[in-house]
Order: C-alpha cells, then structure tokens, then sequence
C-alpha cells in the first residue's frame, strides 16, 4: 500500500501543472555578472494580486526590475516579474525554490484566501574572475564635453557613459585631475533595465571643469573581464583638449564695471541706513549682483551645487545654457 501511495504521488506530481517556473537568460556565469530571470506565475482563480518573495540565497544579490500587469488567457491568469541576479560566490548555486503568493476573494464568502505556489529547484553554474577583476561584462564606454572651446573661468561640462551587460553597481566613481582647474563631480548613476528582451546597464557620471588656462583631460580608463571574448579588457576614452580663450576687458567695460559697482554700494548704504540697519553684502551676493548673464551667473553658483538652496537655480541656468531654453 505504502509503494502503491508513493506510485501515486509521483504520478500525480509529473502531471500536475507547473504554476511558477523561472527562464534565466544564462545558467552559467563569471563571478558577478547579471544575469536576467523572468519569473512567471499562473493562477486557475482570478487573483487580487500576485506577488514574489524574491530570491533568498544569500550567495545572489538580485534587483526586481519590473513587473508585469496580471493578464487573462481563459481561465488562466498568469503575471512575469523580471530580476537582475548577481552571483555572490563561485561554483554551483541552488536555488532551493521561489515562491509567490497569490490572494483571490472567494465567490461565496467574500473572504481574501491567500495560496502560496513555488517552483522547482534551480541552479546556476559560476566560474572565478582572474587576477582579482571585479567587474565582467560586455562594455562600451564613451566621454562627451559640452564645449572645445570656452572663455576663461567658465564651465565645460563632461558625462561619462559605460553601457553594456554588466555587473556596473560595482565600478567605482572615476577621479579625474586637472593641474590648476577646478574639477566639480557629481554622484554616479546607475540604471539597469531590459531592451529587447535583454538586461542593459548604464553607468552615468557627469564632470564639470572651470579653468583659467587651456588643458588636457587625461584618458579614464576601467579594467574589465569580457565575458564574450573571456579575456582581460580594459576599456578607455580619449585625451580631451580645450582651448581656453583669454578674456581682455575694454576700457569702456572696466568703466561700466566700476561705475556699476559704486551705483550697486551708493544704493546698498542708502537702503540699509533707511532701514536703520547695517549689513554688510557677502561677497557671494556681490558676485550674484556683478553677474552679467546666465554663464557669468552660472559660474558664481556652480561651487553651491549641493546647496539645495541654489539647486535649481543651477538647474534651470544649465537649461539656457547648453539646451536653449529660455527661464
């Protein structure tokens, strides 16, 4: 009776539908490099809302990327979500199951019921990255500058671009010097996302150069495991030259400049000592006052760039300047 209950059950489990199953984009990977898992869920009853618990190995770091609206074939329900998986260690990885979790009302009662589905086991096969790399992939990447040419002290803005499929949460901010210019670096971005069916990242850093002397941004580069040619990259832009242009005042523009500045101080003492006041203007609102249109202004700001009281001041002069817009 024994042999003939086990028949039985594994008769019933060979026919029974599979209502969670997961489709990777590749089972055998480097260490850290993503691979995309779409995970589809099936109901027979009309569902509220399905969810996933996600991956619960602690050797895969994952990212739900999106996640799809429930549809209707028949009688069947079914909704994918997609993840980003990231292995965390070498070798062989089980995933033991995923489960879902999906909530329908029954017809008579009116009550939520809640069933809990799972798949089968899975497993994904990792290999070493050599000589300490970090980072694998397939990558391009690629610098833009806003200007080759600028009058002296004003900005020239650079964004750096790393696309490809890759594990790209793990490149680290690039440092770029310049002797004797001001270098302003902005906080990376990262995005992952599917196009064409296909995991695609994109690492995003932006750049902004003041320099009183022309000068020469030096090559950044990225050491990398390529994962389809399975040898050691390393990925580099081209030296970049700019020219600064001298600024030579007129007299006629240092006599404007010097009568404006008396007329800005002659009307500043009188309106305080109106007031019974006396304040003294700080030398940034004197350099606000001094600015003559959105570039000047925008140079006297730009070291206040993580000041949220001048951020989207900022903002909108880097639209006039380098997108025509008119604020």
């Amino acid at each position: 009776m024994r042999l003939l209950f086990i028949i039985i059950v594994l008769i019933g489990a060979l026919f029974a539908k599979e209502r969670v199953f997961v489709k990777f984009s590749s089972t055998k990977l480097y260490l850290n490099e993503p691979t995309l898992a779409k995970v589809v869920v099936k109901s027979d009853k009309k569902p509220r809302y399905i969810t996933v618990d996600g991956f619960k190995e602690k050797t895969l770091y994952f990212k739900l990327l999106k996640e799809s609206n429930i549809t209707q074939d028949g009688a069947e329900y079914t909704k994918i979500f997609y993840y980003a998986l990231f292995p965390q260690a070498t070798g062989s990885i089980k995933i033991d199951k995923v489960l879902a979790r999906v909530s329908s009302i029954q017809e008579k009662t009116g009550f939520t019921i809640s069933d809990t589905l799972e798949s089968k086991p899975y497993s994904l096969e990792v290999a070493a990255l050599p000589d300490g790399l970090t980072i694998c992939g397939n990558l391009t990447m690629e610098l833009t500058q806003s200007s080759q040419s600028v009058k002296e002290n004003e900005p020239v803005n650079f964004t750096l671009r790393i696309k490809g499929n890759a594990n790209i949460d793990d490149i680290k901010p690039f440092n770029p010097t310049v002797e004797g210019a001001t270098i302003y670096k902005r906080k990376p971005q990262r995005e992952y996302k599917i196009v064409d069916g296909k995991l695609q990242a994109e690492f995003t850093q932006l750049f902004t150069v003041v320099a009183q002397e022309s000068f020469r941004l030096e090559p950044l580069t990225l050491r990398y495991f390529n994962t389809q040619t399975k040898m050691k990259e390393v990925l580099g832009t081209k030296p970049v030259e700019v020219k600064i242009d001298k600024k030579l005042f007129t007299l006629r523009e240092i006599l404007f400049l010097i009568v404006g500045i008396l007329i800005g101080v002659a009307v500043a003492l009188l309106f305080f000592k109106r007031r019974g006041k006396k304040r003294v203007p700080s030398s940034l609102d004197i350099a606000i006052q001094k600015a003559k249109d959105d570039k000047e202004l925008y140079r006297v700001l730009l070291p206040y760039a993580y000041d949220a009281r001048f951020a989207k001041s900022i903002k909108l002069l880097e639209e006039n300047i380098y997108k025509g817009a008119k604020h």
